[in-house]
């Protein structure tokens, strides 16, 4: 699958898109989180979820006789063709059957579906404007119901079996964008053809006219065919109000939420579809925009995947800043939260040796040091490791008997990470190691001192906090699985600025 090169920034609420100048590739302005899926995925899905949801027969007008042996039981039919899964068509069907056919003098009929032959659909994707279209043909089906009619004091019923052959149906839907960011769908053009009726009446005086059938079954048809496309066009209506109102942000924990409205109209290629969203992290208490801007990046064409996912660092940067514009990026460090193994510990004794006028002003003291960030870490996507670099400040406080803390002394703290991330058996794994930390003393109330010994007490101790880290990234997480899908072949890859990962998906039938 192609899925062309898209070039986006994650300008926030800017809306610019332009074609570019020769093949399929597409130039999307805005938005740092990109999602490229194609028709192929639709297709697959709508077919499969056919398969399972109706009895699939051969097309062939011998298996859809309609007599007694071919017809089943309610309990059966729900099974088969009741499911809240049932593709479009088949729940227009059943909308348009399940409450009764047209009334002619009093008669009224209930029919049920019991067997339908459903061949594969066809999904096309229409680049102007922009949209797709759905095909289905030479549909069979074949039905069984009550039929009861009443004229007068005449009472009178039965039941009836119907096939309907060869029925034919395109839908083209439009896909656009709201102005708040949902995506919109609407209904363009409709066409539907129904190919023949066979009907076969049981019971009362149906003996009387069922001769005459063949002379009615033509209004019979042109009734089903009147009902497709409005059926179709009131799907495609369902699904935009459902659109209409679903959120285009999620809430990731008690802190952050995900912002992913459009940023445009989706753009279609000549074999798949491209659609720009937000991606912007958001502290849910204080929302505010970060004090930097996204930058363009364009994604790769991966023909050989179903489905691209690109990402900038301006996403994980907004999540940074959201996290750090909470005041949640600190960290009170005692004494218990040290190992005891360690050669070193909170305590005036201990970091005495270091700070030798410590240990003078307060000796056998236990201590606590409050980490913050200074500024929100910044992360930056190269493509051989993406690198973190956090600016902090630590201070240090005493904590007298009686439980009263003296600050110290304050230090500076920059620290530079670098981490790998790569999938493995369905997984997305990763290491993260420790590049550089530098310490300087910014205030002492207990003189000054070197910062050389604690600088490399630093590093051992951040080297014994990512064995833990890696041991934890190295087990790995699932990549994104539903209940209906998953990704299978997937692929990371880092460029300058932003990652993608490639996949194929499989539907999983449940």
């Amino acid at each position: 699958m192609q899925t062309g090169q898209n070039q986006t920034t994650a300008s926030s609420f800017s809306h610019r898109h332009k074609q570019s100048a020769g093949g399929d590739g597409v130039l999307l302005d805005v938005c740092e989180f990109h999602f490229s899926v194609t028709q192929e995925i639709k297709a697959e899905r709508q077919h499969r979820e056919a398969e399972a949801t109706c009895l699939h027969t051969q097309s062939n007008s011998e298996e859809l006789n309609l007599a007694s042996s071919s017809r089943i039981s309610a309990e059966e039919n729900a099974s088969i063709c009741d499911s809240s899964a049932r593709p479009p068509l088949l729940r227009l069907w059943r909308k348009s059957c399940s409450a009764s056919c047209p009334d002619q003098q009093g008669a009224s009929v209930r029919i049920t579906i019991v067997k339908c032959d459903l061949p594969e659909p066809s999904v096309e994707f229409l680049q102007n404007p922009p949209g797709f279209q759905t095909t289905i043909s030479d549909l069979s089906i074949a039905i069984t119901g009550d039929w009861r009619t009443h004229f007068g004091l005449i009472h009178d019923g039965g039941t009836f079996d119907m096939a309907i052959y060869n029925v034919d149906v395109t839908s083209v839907a439009q896909l656009g964008k709201e102005a708040d960011g949902h995506p919109s769908v609407s209904s363009l053009s409709c066409h539907s053809q129904v190919g023949d009726v066979d009907i076969e009446f049981h019971g009362g005086a149906s003996f009387i006219f069922q001769p005459f059938v063949k002379h009615f079954k033509g209004r019979i048809r042109d009734e089903i065919q009147k009902r497709l496309c409005p059926g179709v066009e009131g799907n495609i209506q369902s699904f935009e109000d459902h659109l209409h109102v679903m959120n285009v942000s999620v809430d990731v924990n008690e802190v952050l939420t995900l912002a992913l409205p459009l940023t445009d109209v989706p753009i279609i290629g000549a074999s798949g579809m491209n659609v720009g969203l937000k991606g912007e992290f958001y502290n849910i208490k204080t929302p505010v925009e970060p004090p930097f801007e996204a930058q363009p990046f364009t994604m790769p064409d991966e023909p050989s995947y179903m489905l691209s996912v690109g990402m900038s660092d301006f996403t994980l940067n907004s999540a940074s800043y959201a996290y750090f514009s909470a005041k949640l990026l600190q960290l009170l460090i005692t004494d218990s939260m040290i190992p005891p193994i360690s050669p070193v510990h909170l305590n005036t004794t201990s970091l005495g040796k270091f700070i030798p006028k410590l240990a003078e002003m307060y000796p056998d003291m236990l201590m606590s040091v409050l980490v913050y960030a200074q500024e929100a870490p910044k992360f930056s996507i190269q493509p051989d490791a993406i690198n973190v670099s956090i600016k902090a400040v630590a201070k240090a406080s005493v904590i007298l008997p009686n439980g009263t803390q003296i600050p110290v002394f304050t230090i500076n703290v920059d620290s530079k990470f670098s981490s790998e991330l790569w999938i493995d058996d369905g997984k997305l794994k990763g290491s993260v190691k420790m590049d550089n930390v530098t310490l300087t003393l910014a205030s002492s109330e207990v003189g000054t001192f070197k910062t050389d010994s604690l600088e490399s007490l630093a590093r051992t101790g951040g080297k014994f906090v990512l064995v833990k880290v890696n041991q934890k990234l190295r087990e790995g997480f699932l990549v994104l699985r539903t209940k209906y899908a998953q990704l299978v072949n997937s692929v990371l890859k880092k460029e300058k600025g932003f990652l993608s990962i490639s996949s194929d998906v499989q539907v999983v039938l449940t």
